[in-house]
């Protein structure tokens, strides 16, 4: 979603808090919402007052749960997933081929597509991503959202997590070995062997800073050994086709 929070369209959230909350609370957050103004400021001059009527709270508590209240209908047709964080959204679909899953695809992206124009949202589609993760090499079906195609790759991020096609998690645990070493090279005269801090302390940093960012995530990616090696020995003829 573009500019996602700047975007709410307020009328349209007011309205849907009040089909969605208890009268007290829709009363309370419509008096939050209602009549707001900004100005602009130029070293000491001041713009004349103008009324704020899309958008919420950046960095405020109610900020992204008033656009999850905003994106609560968002559809999700039959036969695929739809899950959000804010304004990053990502689209799977399910098939025994590639043809069945990019058809499964494709209506969400319509389905999509029309509720953000009535809704008053736009889309990056220049910075969406279509992969179709399959462990078998497939002919390529593009997707169509508003008239144009959405870019095909063989790598995807979302959640700061890098997926690749055929989820080995090759990408992902370059990513963070690269950030990883950018960290450790700008806290060494820290964690050095010339830094004066303890051993203890050292550890701290290590597990407040750096463990973070090579953990994350590593209940998919750690475990990929194992389900790798189950799945060429239980199910080898099996394929299925998914996309996002």
């Amino acid at each position: 979603m573009a500019q996602a929070f700047d975007k709410v369209w307020q009328e349209g959230l007011l309205h849907k808090i009040e089909l969605l909350l208890p009268t007290e609370y829709s009363r309370l957050l419509k008096s939050y919402l209602s009549n707001r103004y900004f100005r602009a400021k130029q070293e000491d001059e001041y713009s004349g007052l103008k009324p704020i009527k899309a958008g919420v709270l950046q960095g405020s508590v109610l900020g992204p749960f008033l656009y999850l209240i905003y994106t609560s209908d968002l559809p999700q047709p039959e036969g695929t997933t739809v899950s959000t964080f804010a304004d990053d959204t990502a689209i799977m679909s399910v098939g025994d081929d590639v043809e069945e899953a990019t058809e499964k695809l494709q209506r969400a992206a319509d389905n999509i597509n029309n509720w953000t124009r009535q809704w008053l949202i736009k889309l990056y589609k220049d910075k969406s991503t279509h992969v179709n993760f399959s462990n078998r090499r497939r002919h390529h079906i593009p997707i169509i959202m508003n008239g144009k195609t959405i870019p095909h790759s063989q790598t995807a991020k979302y959640l700061g997590m890098m997926l690749d096609a055929k989820l080995r998690w090759k990408v992902h645990v370059k990513k963070k070995r690269e950030e990883l070493g950018l960290k450790y090279r700008q806290m060494y005269w820290l964690l050095g062997r010339r830094s004066a801090l303890t051993t203890h302390n050292k550890l701290v940093l290590y597990k407040q800073i750096l463990k973070p960012v090579w953990t994350y995530s590593i209940q998919l990616w750690g475990v990929h050994k194992t389900e790798q090696h189950c799945y060429n020995s239980e199910i080898p003829k099996q394929s299925t086709q998914g996309h996002c």
